[in-house]
């Protein structure tokens, strides 16, 4: 029974950071992996079926109430894991999706994702010690502690990969899309995130080394078992709340109000003899909005007086006063749903057709131009369809162009490298990304990366 557990834990452990991986291992890999993971959980909570059994039995000390709200919200987290990912599945479970779940779902997934990640390195850190004595390295006292050393040096680099990998506003829900940088090899990925479970798992071994040895002398009477469970369920339902329930309420039902000449007023930044267009495509131009659409925020619009204003239709403003030269709107012949969510479906469409939009009204003689600006905001992790067929139907070739992506989570996605098939312009990489909510605060974020952009040579 020992080494089945055995055999269960470590596959469990080499699968975590693959699984991480995501869309560097290929979503089909990722799916299969994620089913045998959920195997691996089912299997590994029938052989510790007493854990369960004893939950209301026994005295709580410190290490074992840490232990029980890990192991809780770990549960919680990987079955919501198992449900959200089902119903995302785009390739086994297809047949078992829920029509109008998919973003609720996908953003249920990537939460529970990273919080499962940390949580059951966490587990890790606390089992140490008895899994250590399994495989008798606690009779091995040289061993030990060079183990420990390796970790500790290792848990140095995992703070550095966690401050790299963004990996605090995965689990706050800051980010609310998994980035990828696909041109980097998947071993980079992967040994950055093992290192960030060792970090984890050091933390917390430490964490109930040192209650252990404080226990003997702890006289406190112990929590009731009823009362630990409680504050799991509290802690659980804060942490729902902190990281989905206050960026929802305020992206959809508390409306983004602004002053249009204030919000965009900029100092001049001197750009010497350059010729400069800044173009922006936004969804007002091109939505058919309803009447009641400027109540809330929709993720994109804000409202300046009776007006709505664009994201990137206020940036691009900011861009042209501190700038100067001249501005230009993109705007298509079709017009997009006024809901955001139906938007994003008619984006997906788009996409996957890969017919080009058709564009209203005269191009620009974009030929004359050597610095353009481009603020759009980012579909599905790429370019918006509109935002493709502008660069594909004007002669940029003389032109050096600096993207700014509007974002609610995903950054700039593969925007930049997307972008350089399509123009004969010069895509710099030194682009700016917004994220939504701070668009109409963003001068003084415009302004420095514009000092950027004038200090770099034009074509």
């Amino acid at each position: 029974m020992e080494k089945r557990r055995m055999i269960i834990d470590t596959a469990m452990v080499i699968l975590l950071p693959f699984l991480m991986a995501y869309s560097l291992i290929g979503e089909t890999n990722h799916e299969i992996l994620g089913i045998a993971m959920g195997v691996l959980f089912i299997t590994h909570h029938i052989f510790n079926y007493r854990w369960y059994k004893n939950l209301f039995h026994g005295r709580y000390t410190f290490i074992r109430i840490l232990g029980t709200i890990i192991n809780l919200l770990l549960t919680a987290a990987i079955v919501l894991q198992m449900i959200s990912g089902i119903l995302v599945s785009k390739h086994i479970f297809t047949f078992l999706s829920i029509p109008g779940t998919a973003s609720i779902s996908r953003m249920v997934h990537l939460l529970c994702a990273y919080w499962s990640f940390m949580l059951m390195s966490a587990h890790l850190g606390l089992h140490v010690r008895s899994m250590s004595a399994r495989v008798g390295i606690h009779k091995r006292p040289g061993l030990f502690r060079a183990l420990s050393v390796l970790f500790i040096l290792i848990s140095g680099y995992g703070i550095y990969a966690f401050i790299r990998r963004q990996i605090a506003e995965y689990l706050f829900m800051k980010t609310a899309f998994a980035f990828f940088d696909y041109s980097e090899p998947v071993i980079f990925f992967l040994a950055d995130y093992l290192a960030v479970m060792i970090l984890t798992a050091t933390v917390f071994y430490y964490i109930s080394s040192f209650a252990s040895r404080t226990a003997k002398n702890s006289r406190k009477k112990p929590l009731k078992p009823r009362l630990i469970i409680i504050l799991v369920l509290l802690a659980a339902a804060a942490v729902l709340f902190v990281t989905m329930g206050m960026p929802y309420i305020r992206r959809h039902f508390i409306p983004v109000k602004i002053d249009r000449s204030q919000a965009a007023a900029m100092a001049a930044i001197d750009f010497g003899d350059r010729k400069i267009l800044t173009v922006q495509f936004t969804r007002v131009g091109n939505s058919a909005f309803d009447d009641d659409v400027a109540a809330v925020s929709s993720a994109s619009l804000m409202k300046d007086g009776s007006t709505l204003v664009g994201n990137a239709e206020l940036l691009a403003e900011m861009i042209r006063n501190a700038a100067g030269g001249d501005l230009y709107a993109i705007t298509t012949e079709k017009k997009y749903p006024s809901s955001y969510k139906d938007t994003c479906g008619e984006a997906l469409k788009e996409l996957n057709s890969g017919e080009e939009s058709v564009l209203l009204g005269d191009l620009p003689d974009t030929s004359v131009y050597d610095t353009v600006f481009l603020v759009y905001p980012i579909w599905w992790g790429t370019v918006p369809k509109p935002v493709e067929s502008f660069l594909k139907q004007t002669d940029l070739s003389k032109a050096v162009i600096y993207t700014v992506v509007t974002h609610g989570g995903s950054r700039e996605g593969s925007c930049i490298r997307d972008m350089k098939p399509m123009t004969s312009g010069t895509v710099s990489d030194n682009y700016l990304t917004v994220y939504d909510d701070d668009a109409d605060t963003a001068r003084d974020q415009i302004a420095a990366w514009l000092k950027t952009c004038a200090s770099a040579d034009a074509k």
